[in-house]
């Protein structure tokens, strides 16, 4: 076992030591830093992400992750959700837009003073996913879960080239809730991105849950 993953389960272990009051269902908003091993076509990868989930029902969830995968054969991808993407191009197009009197240059056919912004912060707030949540007792959950709006920036090791692919996932994760709002989970899923076979991997989630509901 690697030093890093020794570090992460001396840390899981430290944090056992507190009581845990409280369900991860009781508030609003949970962020965690991740990390995975599996395989990817003939290759394995690793990767390491952050993830947050807004709980707006007792059972569901909206995802949204930002991710850096490594891979064996020299590939790598840098993850997030399309709305991450495509949401500050828009924001700054926008205030171009309306700070400028020629903004019918960027385009002609649309009125586009105000709304770049809207539209912009619109895609920001777009999930990338969503969850089920299950409590099989107070402390655990489980979830499973889909992402769909991915994508993948993929830098190729021989051509040195960078490209944007779709990319989707989808798993089954379980978090146990200590005190002081922190929680800990193991995940297990399969990703995919356009130019990639279906992968194989698990992992290790740490977070941080906020923003109680009472």
């Amino acid at each position: 076992m690697s030093p890093f993953y020794r570090y992460i389960f001396s840390l899981i272990f430290v944090v056992q030591a507190f009581n845990s009051n409280a369900q991860l269902g009781d508030y609003k908003y949970h962020i965690a830093l991740k990390g995975s091993m599996g395989i990817i076509d003939s290759s394995t990868y690793k990767d390491v992400g952050l993830t947050m989930e807004w709980r707006f029902h007792q059972h569901w969830s909206l995802l949204y992750n930002l991710d850096v995968v490594k891979r064996s054969d020299g590939y790598r991808h840098i993850h997030s959700s399309m709305g991450t993407l495509i949401g500050p191009p828009l924001i700054l197009l926008g205030l171009i837009a309306s700070s400028s009197n020629n903004s019918s240059i960027l385009f002609p056919n649309v009125n586009y003073k105000g709304w770049g912004v809207v539209l912009g912060i619109a895609a920001l707030i777009m999930p990338e996913g969503i969850a089920y949540h299950h409590n099989i007792n107070y402390r655990w959950d489980v979830s499973p879960y889909v992402n769909l709006l991915g994508v993948d920036l993929i830098r190729n090791p021989y051509t040195m080239q960078s490209k944007l692919k779709y990319a989707s996932s989808f798993g089954f994760r379980t978090s146990y809730s200590f005190a002081n709002h922190l929680t800990a989970g193991v995940f297990l899923e399969s990703r995919k991105a356009k130019t990639t076979g279906f992968g194989l991997g698990g992992g290790f989630a740490l977070g941080y849950a906020f923003n109680s509901k009472n």
